[in-house]
């Protein structure tokens, strides 16, 4: 839900916290949407992977729902992507229980049937042009992960390949489908009748831009 306001930003960070968390971009507050199953699954595989790599390779930060507020002067905007990771030489003087006034270095983003894409991929814009390294859109209903490292370029991932981490996240790699629910099938979820059957195989892309 978008609602017009004519709260100031800093006025905007002096409100409570909800959940879902509201976001703030250009005047404009919006409620993310309630998360559904395959979204909670696939925040907590996220938790999971990051706070393995992180043990091998510490200094840097990975969690939910993390408010980051950043952007030029007179444009900052404040996002609650559903993960993030910054490098730990970026985190000096951060206080745990203070907000993050800066661009993440990845953004993850779990796409649900309620967000507008229109709205996703502005974002993916001004985080891209503002600071943001990597932004990830994993999309569990379609079973891929679409990379960007800039605005209107993505590298899609199927589930039968492997997610690198690249520069942002030296020696990373997960296999896409350790991310994903199980895929449903005819009979049930998970381990029902047809559960051997392989899932739907995507084409790999990159949008607006062939390989």
């Amino acid at each position: 839900m978008t609602t017009t306001t004519t709260l100031s930003l800093d006025e905007f960070l002096t409100k409570a916290e909800v959940k879902p968390a509201r976001e703030y971009e250009d005047g404009e507050v919006t409620r993310k949407a309630m998360p559904s199953k395959d979204h909670a699954w696939v925040q907590g595989m996220l938790g999971l992977i990051f706070g393995l790599y992180l043990r091998a390779h510490p200094g840097g930060f990975g969690g939910s729902e993390l408010r980051c507020t950043f952007g030029p002067p007179g444009r900052r905007r404040s996002y609650v992507p559903d993960f993030v990771f910054i490098d730990g030489a970026r985190t000096a003087g951060w206080r745990g229980r203070d907000p993050f006034r800066a661009a993440p270095d990845l953004a993850i983003e779990i796409l649900s049937p309620a967000d507008r894409m229109s709205r996703v991929m502005r974002k993916v814009r001004f985080c891209l042009e503002n600071g943001v390294r990597q932004v990830w859109l994993i999309d569990p209903e379609r079973r891929i992960v679409m990379v960007y490292t800039e605005p209107d370029v993505a590298r899609v991932y199927t589930d039968d390949e492997t997610l690198a981490g690249g520069d942002v996240l030296p020696d990373f790699s997960v296999a896409v489908r350790d991310l994903l629910p199980e895929p449903e099938t005819a009979a049930g979820v998970g381990n029902g009748a047809n559960a051997n059957q392989p899932p739907a195989r995507h084409r790999r892309s990159r949008a607006n831009q062939s390989d």
